[in-house]
């Protein structure tokens, strides 16, 4: 018993000395996991890590010192990573961000801290000249988002560990989509919409962050010929130890990394215009967004790509599925150029089949 008080008293005397020190990242805990098993036993591990306790912070601590002293074997190494991520969402969350410029709504989030690094390239632009003909032809693809009303620190009053599913931050805003593509001889296929959403940040579960998103808009194209109304929802989820749709945490975050984006899209498109929709007729998209990345060490953000969109218009019995390629070379802290192949349909002209090799100016904030 007097053993039992004594351990205990021991390591929260080393908690509170501590309470200052830097969160050991997740990847250096799991050097005490000497069988690479994916948990810390009881025996010369627990030991071992004991001994670098006042590396550990906060709630890194307090799960030690619960396992230390309960009945069980084991913990798992990833235990000391989520309070890690939890204590970095508190050191980011005071500098929030307000505006956005990305290729798509999707790929913003109005609420994660830049521990995240994800992979949007930023709003598209291309422009082209056939002089022998006097003819050109331009390309644009982006969204702009402004978040007055934002907050991502929910949880940094929280004393205790977060719940999974936990609510961790929330934003409301308007935002301005664009898409199109034409000629100075055609007005082409375009989209334009206005609306408002809201992001809903939630931590755990069977994954590191989970973000919902809604969305209310109504469109028309570039001419004002056309009228359409939409609502629509995703669901995107962050695990960051499978690289799963952003990276942190690595020195120069390079290497492999993956896209997985689910979203649910009702519309009703009244007057179809030059949108490559069709006019009386309402659409039910159910979606799927899932792709692959890789930035080689060493070379500042170059980025090599390849995603596929697949939708079903699960009213009128449809596919729209688009393939893209590309590579994404940093021009400065804003910018980039792009090269980029796209083959297939979009759900926004599920009609009108894109086949092009294009260069791009991207822009992003």
């Amino acid at each position: 018993m007097l053993d039992h008080l004594y351990r205990t008293a021991a390591l929260m005397g080393l908690a509170l000395a501590a309470s200052s020190a830097v969160a050991m990242p997740v990847s250096e805990v799991r050097k005490f996991d000497i069988d690479g098993d994916g948990f810390i036993e009881k025996g010369p591990e627990s030991r071992a890590l004991q001994s670098a306790f006042s590396q550990l912070k906060g709630r890194q601590q307090a799960r030690f010192v619960a396992f230390a002293e309960s009945d069980e074997k084991n913990i798992a190494v990833t235990a000391f990573d989520f309070a890690s991520l939890e204590e970095e969402l508190e050191a980011a969350c005071s500098t929030p961000k307000r505006f956005f410029l990305a290729e798509a709504l999707d790929d913003v989030s109005l609420v994660h801290p830049d521990i995240v690094k994800l992979s949007d390239k930023g709003a598209r632009f291309s422009l082209s000249r056939d002089f022998a003909n006097s003819n050109s032809t331009w390309a644009m693809k982006g969204v702009a988002v402004f978040a007055p009303m934002a907050n991502r620190c929910l949880h940094v009053e929280s004393r205790d560990p977060l719940p999974p599913g936990a609510l961790t931050g929330y934003a409301f805003a308007p935002y301005l989509s664009f898409e199109g593509h034409g000629s100075s001889t055609s007005p082409g296929n375009s989209d334009l919409r206005i609306g408002v959403m809201a992001d809903l940040q939630f931590l755990g579960g069977n994954f590191d962050l989970q973000q919902l998103q809604f969305s209310a808009y109504l469109g028309t194209d570039f001419q004002s010929e056309a009228e359409f109304y939409g609502l629509g929802v995703s669901w995107t989820p962050y695990h960051f130890t499978s690289r799963l749709n952003g990276l942190r945490g690595d020195a120069d975050n390079s290497g492999v990394f993956y896209l997985l984006r689910t979203d649910i899209e009702y519309m009703d498109v009244v007057k179809a215009g030059n949108t490559g929709l069709t006019g009386g007729t309402q659409y039910g998209w159910l979606g799927i967004n899932a792709g692959v990345g890789y930035t080689p060490p060493k070379l500042s953000g170059v980025l090599f790509d390849a995603t596929v969109d697949a939708s079903y218009d699960a009213i009128n019995e449809q596919d729209a599925v688009k393939f893209s390629a590309g590579m994404t070379i940093p021009v400065g802290e804003n910018a980039a150029f792009d090269v980029r192949y796209t083959n297939g349909f979009s759900r926004n002209a599920p009609t009108v089949k894109q086949d092009d090799l294009a260069a791009n100016l991207r822009i992003h904030f």
